[in-house]
């Protein structure tokens, strides 16, 4: 089901297939089937005891999050498997690695672990890359939030190459807020830009450009979701630029893209508006200013917009599109198995620093309210500590709950 595309979005990022990588004198081949990767061996250094086609890596991304499986080859003993994690670079040209990997003896038995770093950096292709696409802010658009407008006037926005996967990643997040299909708005992102906003060019083609990076990193599920309905909401109002001098249209036009952030919320059918005034007072300042209308006025616009909808709907700029029941409830089952699949790879480790890691990934792609670390505690005496991990439920292999349950492990010595 198309529609269902933009939940994923959140999670995966631009194609890899058909790339070259190079870690330590040896080059790789990078497999990417859905949210699958894996690094195989194209050609090994000398001494090493590898052929073409052997794997190196295998388990999944995240968003720029990679965790699997990776081995260590020995002309006795074979591949060793051990566990690994790490994150892909913001340019998308590296991926570094980090687990314990095994030191075994002439027996082929496991007698220690040693840290090690694998960074895989992508084969350059020889012709030369060209000049990273810009856009300057008051040359070639206006941007409907007058301080943002003011603080990038005249200045260059470098733009993300485009990558295959893109459009459709980013245009499915489009489709689920506004309710429109095909896509009337183009997506760009913008890697260091750190903020995302709607802009309006010279032709009247309406973006939105947005750090992929930073918005990734806000913690709150919901807050992202309110951030990018908002700015779907300045389209979709049809606002161009801001008023410097004229704080009662900058309201007027704020209060209109919070209404319809709400209307757009409501129309997705995941998030409670509870979730979305929670996410709200993490992401944006509580006092009014020139260019934006303290945080009670949008509270109160985003209740309006998802109780009762937006009037910016009816101006034909997009015709929504309503989501039918079967819908909301695939978008929230795709949710419910990733995070399943999540909560599997957590249980099925024996590694504390292995669990620690996919429950910061639990913690960042399933919860709309922020989910407790792990707790550390003890039972008196004290002789032994003790570690819990919220919202995993390992009975039966493995699976997210968001009730109150964790899953316990005794904390490895030091």
């Amino acid at each position: 089901m198309k529609k269902l595309l933009f939940v994923i979005c959140l999670l995966c990022t631009p194609a890899e297939a058909g790339t070259v990588w190079d870690y330590n004198g040896s080059t790789f081949a990078l497999e990417a089937n859905g949210v699958a990767r894996k690094f195989l061996y194209l050609t090994a250094r000398q001494g090493l005891p590898v052929s073409a086609g052997a794997v190196i890596f295998q388990g999944r991304r995240a968003g720029d999050t990679y965790t699997g499986t990776a081995y260590t080859f020995s002309p006795k003993c074979g591949p060793a498997p051990y566990s690994v994690s790490g994150t892909v670079a913001a340019d998308q040209r590296s991926v570094t690695l980090t687990g314990s990997v095994p030191v075994r003896n002439a027996e082929c038995r496991t007698i220690s672990r040693q840290n090690n770093v694998m960074t895989f950096t992508l084969r350059e292709p020889a012709a030369s890359t060209p000049r990273r696409e810009v856009l300057i802010i008051g040359t070639d658009a206006t941007i409907p939030h007058a301080d943002l407008q003011l603080t990038f006037f005249g200045k260059e926005v470098p733009l993300d190459e485009i990558h295959p996967e893109d459009p459709g990643h980013d245009g499915s997040m489009v489709v689920a807020l506004s309710g429109i299909e095909p896509n009337p708005l183009a997506v760009r992102r913008a890697t260091g830009l750190r903020n995302g906003f709607a802009t309006v060019l010279n032709d009247g083609a309406r973006i939105i450009v947005y750090d992929p990076i930073w918005y990734g990193g806000i913690s709150s599920l919901a807050a992202r979701y309110y951030l990018l309905g908002h700015e779907v909401g300045h389209h979709v109002c049809g606002h161009r630029g801001g008023y410097l001098n004229d704080k009662d249209a900058n309201w007027k036009q704020e209060l209109e893209a919070d209404t319809y952030a709400g209307a757009a919320i409501k129309r997705v059918g995941y998030l409670t508006i509870a979730d979305v005034i929670e996410g709200m007072a993490q992401t944006i300042s509580h006092q009014g200013s020139q260019t934006h209308p303290p945080i009670n006025l949008r509270i109160a616009a985003v209740q309006n917009g998802y109780d009762k909808g937006s009037p910016c709907e009816a101006l034909g700029i997009v015709k929504p599109r309503v989501f039918t029941e079967e819908e909301k409830e695939g978008i929230h089952q795709t949710i419910i198995e990733f995070c399943n699949e999540l909560a599997r790879e957590f249980c099925s480790t024996n590694e504390f620093d292995a669990k620690v890691h996919r429950h910061s990934l639990i913690k960042s792609n399933c919860e709309i309210k922020p989910l407790p670390g792990p707790i550390t505690y003890c039972n008196p005496p004290c002789h032994e500590r003790f570690v819990a991990f919220p919202g995993v439920d390992c009975v039966g292999g493995g699976r997210y709950r968001s009730e109150d349950i964790s899953t316990h492990m005794k904390l490895p010595s030091k």
